[in-house]
């Protein structure tokens, strides 16, 4: 899955990102992150 996010931060303010994430099913069928990343955009 992928989308685009907004972030904000007291220091540097507001900043784009791109989320990517990675979901297995597991052995009793539930869904789960296996990788989460983060691409900030300035």
């Amino acid at each position: 899955m992928t989308c685009d996010s907004t972030m904000n931060s007291a220091k540097t303010g507001s900043a784009t990102a791109n989320v990517i994430q990675i979901w297995k099913k597991d052995h009793d069928g539930k869904w789960t992150i296996y990788h989460e990343e983060y691409e900030v955009k300035k």
